[in-house]
């Protein structure tokens, strides 16, 4: 029966980033653990958005206010308290970006500053003439495509607001424009629809942030040494020092052994290597390239749960996994699995057509041997290995005699 590692090991923390990553898309938010830690890598983000949108929005009231002045300078004798109040929310918003105190506080100050902007235009809108009322409101969309875009706040601040925005919308167009009819109808079809598409940029832009992080995550994880062997692992699997699996000579000396037997049971590998391996290196660095094929080793070495399975090195790019009363059929099923898993978790690869980290295996079994030995079960799963990748590589490969 497989265990589970103990929840604070880093393998614990490995699957728990692995399961995040493969959450339902409508799935947002992540435990207390991590959500609080993703907000504060947005902070830098959200300090600079708040920043920029300062240096742009105040401007741009100057702008209008001039203008309304050489237009119709009655309005902007109505309107001009408010107008300063949003310019003097403007500059609440920079100050509080710039204070180290409010900082952390700016996921609300920023959906909060922009609910009120957006009430205060609704004011404006009640003295605006006829012809300019649809305009008026349809400025409201301006804080809000800044919200959505580049502000970092939480989807469901941006959701109160939008809701909140478009409500007022409504109310204000139902009480106080001078619209037609289906001038209105256009104006509230256009303003809710772009509302809904704000909305949706920013869910997937969160999403996708989230995802980000947690790569990071997983990377740091390695960087830390997640892949070292365990504590309690026995000497004689003697562990790569580099991906603490078991070593190449032991490797031999366990297949050795197993044959040695006048009548051995039947034992199967799984030889396995990173697609593009050399571009990998060349894109990135060996070091990196090692990171990802420790990732492949931890990731096999949760898969195999048998008493006697084990995973070795097998070279310097590849890995071994070994299966004591396993047959052809259970090694190919295994390869799959941790195929169709390493392509899944999506560690980047730019150097590759398909842009992630991808893993070929050639399987071998010692029943379908005429001479079965430790060598020839090697050399058969090789054979196998070097047909997948002569093929593309991202698939697994089954020895078959000549």
């Amino acid at each position: 029966m497989q265990q589970h590692p103990p929840p604070d090991t880093p393998v614990a923390q490995l699957d728990r980033l692995t399961a995040l990553l493969h959450r339902p898309i409508w799935l947002l938010r992540f435990p207390a653990a991590l959500e609080q830690p993703f907000w504060r890598r947005q902070q830098p983000a959200q300090v600079l958005a708040a920043r920029i949108g300062v240096l742009v929005g105040i401007p741009l009231y100057l702008i209008t206010t001039l203008i309304e002045w050489r237009t119709d300078p009655a309005l902007l004798r109505l309107t001009l308290p408010t107008r300063a109040l949003a310019i003097g929310l403007l500059l609440l918003v920079g100050v509080a970006a710039s204070c180290a105190m409010t900082r952390r506080h700016l996921a609300w100050i920023v959906p909060l500053a922009i609910l009120l902007l957006n009430s205060l235009q609704l004011y404006i809108c009640r003295f605006s003439a006829p012809a300019y009322q649809a305009m008026t409101l349809l400025w409201m969309l301006l804080p809000l495509t800044f919200m959505s875009t580049v502000s970092r706040v939480p989807f469901r601040c941006a959701l109160w607001v939008g809701l909140c925005t478009a409500g007022g919308f409504l109310l204000c167009s139902a009480r106080f424009s001078s619209l037609s009819g289906i001038q209105l109808y256009h104006t509230g079809f256009f303003f809710l629809s772009f509302i809904l598409i704000l909305l949706l940029s920013h869910f997937f832009n969160e999403r996708l942030q989230r995802q980000r992080f947690l790569q990071a995550s997983l990377l740091n994880l390695h960087r830390r040494g997640l892949h070292r062997p365990d504590p309690g692992q026995p000497e004689v699997l003697q562990p790569d020092r580099e991906l603490g699996v078991v070593s190449r000579a032991a490797l031999d000396q366990r297949l050795r052994k197993h044959f040695a037997y006048h009548h051995p049971p039947r034992i199967a590998v799984v030889i396995c290597t990173l697609d593009h391996f050399d571009t990998l290196v060349a894109t990135y660095s060996e070091h990196e390239a090692l990171f990802c094929l420790a990732t492949v080793a931890r990731t096999a070495q949760r898969m195999v749960a048998g008493s006697g399975d084990f995973v070795a090195r097998r070279g310097d790019r590849s890995l071994a996994l070994v299966l004591e009363g396993g047959n052809g059929f259970d090694a190919l099923h295994l390869a799959e699995r941790l195929r169709r898993q390493v392509e899944a978790m999506g560690i980047p690869h730019f150097g590759s057509p398909s842009q992630v980290i991808t893993l070929s295996g050639g399987v071998a079994a010692s029943e379908h041997l005429r001479e079965p030995s430790a060598d020839t079960l090697l050399q058969a799963a090789d054979q196998a290995l070097s047909r997948a990748l002569a093929a593309g590589g991202n698939r697994s490969e089954a020895w078959r005699s000549a």
